[in-house]
């Protein structure tokens, strides 16, 4: 019997790394509201920040050491400093902008 997805998409396997199947992604930015240039963009983010935080609690969960935890911390960050000066560099064009 081929496992099926639970209700956020995701197919999960005891022992196995979660798995999200390729599949049209719902998104509440797949409509009319956004601009329908910048729309593809954003569903794509929403699904990619989905993607990585199922990962990243599932590498989380079967993590025996703290060495391990703290190379997986060290990437956090480092993407979590460029994600911080990407929200800044936002703000800076909306209020230019405004």
């Amino acid at each position: 019997m081929e496992p099926t997805p639970d209700a956020d998409g995701v197919i999960r396997v005891p022992g196995k790394a979660p798995v999200m199947p390729f599949r049209k992604f719902e998104s509440v930015y797949d409509s009319d509201a956004y601009p329908e240039d910048v729309r593809y963009e954003y569903v794509a983010l929403e699904e990619l920040t989905t993607r990585f935080r199922i990962s990243f609690n599932y590498q989380l969960e079967q993590m025996p050491d703290n060495a391990q935890r703290d190379v997986i911390l060290e990437i956090i960050h480092k993407h979590k400093d460029y994600l911080a000066s990407l929200e800044a560099a936002l703000a800076d064009v909306k209020d230019q902008t405004a």
